[in-house]
């Protein structure tokens, strides 16, 4: 309603007017504030659809850059599998691998150190002599035995052209290798009997024995069997230290028309090691004899596991101690990865277990008062090559250029076998000279990467892992027992890795716990320096008149030359 021009004079009709009005404004207000709800609900209305949308959009944002961490992580993984299978196994810093065209920038990489940081800490380093390898064709070791072959020319050929017969001058040597297949053969026992012809032996007047038999002149291995030491030593060298399997060494032996079973060889082999079970018992005790246990572990599948399937996956644990000039490696079987079983296990041992960072060591470990854990620093520098090979990023190349100096000090320390010379407050002493200063700044490096939010995650997983770890990774700088990694452990479980690809499974528990003992001795033997083959064939030769663990251990420290 519009309001009018000229006003009535009549206040009757003035007042009414205004009533009027009144009432349309009031109309009008109220269509305007409805107006103005229903504009406030569609913009709430938009703003929620608006917020959703928002919300859909960083969620979906949040997926794709999980999916590019995804792809990112599997593409790492997938250049680790390439290395893996087709790359270079060995973990020797090559310089070549940071730089394409050039070596190690020290230049660059080290242009914040410290003063002290490398020269005024080290100490002259003794270079060894060494020989130069000559060119050409290795002579064969002297100790092989030499069957002559003579090579002469006819007798018309003696005869020179002017009629003269030639002279004959020293002979031209040259030397080929003759490999024959191993020998067999079979021992035939002739044990003399007798009998008494004059009472006939009639054991019913007590006369005496019928019939006397003269005893075997050794010991055997395994009493009722075939089986001889010599065959026994070469399927234990064949298997565990060569990778062969039983059914290969059966198809070698059936191409020289020798046919021995593989389900016979497994017999021979489990039956010498029940026979002989408690006898053994002696290898943890010097296992623990010094201050230092290595430990890994391996995957191993086992058949016919009670209350397993066969497709359950077991484990094969080793450990390496002793003394430090007498190593001592242990195998053992058990069905679990986890180290829960070390609590019996290392009952009553004082000293250092050095291992990886699996979670079940601390689990069950750090709370032995007599027992300190220890980190391994290759597994820390693999995590760190890993990520630079894959993201090329500058601050994890300087890691591994510290990391680089910090083990040439242990080269330097191996190569003077400080180490074989139990000479350990000298490793103590170069260490925290030279060592310490580096594993200082390296740390120092990994906190403050650890603090930037653009990294690769590669990188991101050697960092927490290095900072997790750093305690126990330190512990080596003040205790010259401990080794800077496990690797010595990691190249022993090698062997058994390596044979487990030839012969895959073990068919029965008993199988594995024989596998486990036949490696315990062929690897310690092999860690000594000794010739696998004649102290394994020297130490189940003399075994059979072991009467008590004592004695088999005595037998055993005196082929290792222990004590």
């Amino acid at each position: 309603m519009q309001f009018p021009e000229i006003l009535p004079e009549d206040p009757e009709k003035l007042k009414k007017l205004l009533i009027q009005l009144n009432s349309s404004y009031q109309n009008q207000i109220a269509q305007y504030n409805k107006t103005i709800l229903e504009n406030e609900n569609q913009i709430l209305d938009l703003t929620s659809i608006n917020q959703k949308k928002e919300n859909q959009i960083q969620e979906l944002e949040h997926r794709i850059s999980e999916r590019d961490r995804a792809i990112l992580k599997l593409r790492d993984m997938f250049k680790d599998l390439q290395r893996m299978k087709f790359g270079v196994r060995s973990e020797k810093v090559d310089p070549r691998i940071y730089y394409q065209d050039l070596f190690f920038n020290e230049a660059e990489l080290g242009l914040q150190d410290e003063p002290t940081l490398f020269e005024s800490n080290s100490e002259e380093t003794e270079v060894r002599m060494h020989r130069r390898k000559k060119p050409g064709r290795r002579s064969f070791p002297a100790h092989l035995k030499r069957e002559i072959e003579d090579h002469d020319i006819s007798e018309e050929e003696k005869i020179c052209n002017c009629g003269y017969r030639l002279t004959e001058l020293n002979s031209e040597v040259s030397e080929q290798i003759v490999i024959i297949p191993p020998k067999v053969y079979v021992r035939q026992n002739r044990r003399k009997k007798y009998a008494c012809n004059n009472c006939r032996g009639d054991e019913r007047n007590e006369a005496g024995k019928i019939v006397v038999t003269a005893p075997y002149k050794t010991p055997q291995i395994l009493p009722g069997s075939n089986l001889t030491v010599e065959t026994l030593t070469f399927l234990l060298i064949s298997k565990w230290l060569d990778a062969i399997p039983f059914y290969r060494i059966s198809e070698i032996l059936l191409r020289n028309k020798i046919e021995i079973p593989r389900s016979t060889m497994s017999n021979w082999v489990i039956g010498v090691y029940l026979k002989y079970i408690e006898l053994f018992s002696f290898f943890p005790k010097l296992l623990m004899s010094g201050r230092l246990i290595g430990v890994d572990e391996s995957t191993y599948q086992v058949h016919k596991e009670p209350g397993r399937k066969n497709t359950s996956v077991s484990h094969m644990w080793v450990f390496r101690g002793g003394l430090p000039d007498k190593p001592i490696l242990f195998y053992q079987y058990r069905i679990s990865r986890s180290a829960y079983f070390l609590r019996e296990f290392l009952n009553g041992y004082n000293g250092f277990i050095q291992a990886d960072g699996l979670a079940t060591y601390n689990a069950h470990l750090k709370e032995n008062p007599d027992i300190l854990l220890a980190g391994c620093f290759a597994h820390v520098r693999r995590k760190f090559e890993s990520a630079f090979k894959n993201s090329k990023e500058k601050s994890a190349e300087k890691i591994l250029y510290y990391m680089k100096k910090i083990y040439e000090v242990e080269e330097k320390i191996r190569i003077r076998e400080y180490y074989k010379k139990s000479e350990f407050e000298k490793i103590v002493e170069i260490r925290q000279n030279e060592s310490k200063p580096l594993m200082d700044h390296l740390y120092q490096l990994i906190t403050e990467e650890s603090k930037k939010t653009k990294k690769s995650d590669g990188l991101r997983i050697a960092v927490n892992y290095a900072l997790k770890e750093w305690k126990k990774l330190i512990l080596y700088l003040s205790h010259g027992e401990i080794f800077i990694d496990n690797n010595l452990v990691e190249n022993s479980i090698r062997p058994f890795v390596l044979g487990r690809k030839n012969w895959l499974f073990a068919d029965v528990p008993e199988g594995a716990e024989a596998s486990a003992m036949y490696l315990s001795i062929i690897q310690t033997f092999k860690a000594n320096g000794l010739n696998p083959y004649e102290a394994t064939m020297k130490f189940f030769s003399n075994l059979p008149t072991c009467n008590t663990p004592e004695e088999a251990e005595s037998l055993f420290k005196s082929i290792i030359g222990w004590g």
